[in-house]
């Protein structure tokens, strides 16, 4: 190796160390941002995904159309990953609320946070407090 090669890799090798590794409350966060006019989550008390991913798409349409009559909720963000083919999401489409994230390409799955399905996130003071996923054992008894 020679000496730019050296020095090529220690930069990119010191980097790599010493890059903080986000929190999944500031993976939310910064899709937030990037997806919407939501800088801070700091207002919100919980942040609700809707997707199609997991084992029950009729708890997911369940889910959807249950928490999409709660969209006027200011305490709620809602972050709807899933174009509409598998889920109905016609309760959110509807509404021009800042509080809902329409994430057709299904972004947010990325982040790697939501592999169950439907998840809610609660939030408090820049902490994710507990996250619970969306399953037919549970999908009647979620209120917002």
């Amino acid at each position: 190796m020679n000496k730019f090669g050296f020095i090529l890799f220690s930069i990119s090798f010191f980097l790599s160390c010493t890059q903080k590794k986000l929190s999944d409350y500031e993976k939310i966060e910064l899709f937030c941002r990037d997806h919407s006019n939501i800088s801070q989550l700091d207002h919100y008390k919980r942040v609700i995904v809707i997707n199609s991913k997991g084992t029950c798409i009729n708890c997911n349409n369940r889910f959807a159309r249950m928490v999409s009559e709660k969209t006027n909720d200011r305490k709620s963000l809602f972050i709807i990953a899933e174009s509409g083919t598998k889920v109905d999401i016609s309760g959110f489409i509807d509404r021009k609320y800042d509080n809902v994230i329409l994430d057709y390409n299904a972004e947010f799955d990325q982040l790697g946070l939501t592999s169950e399905g439907c998840t809610v996130f609660d939030l408090n003071k820049g902490k994710i407090t507990k996250k619970q996923a969306i399953s037919i054992q549970n999908v009647g008894a979620f209120e917002i």
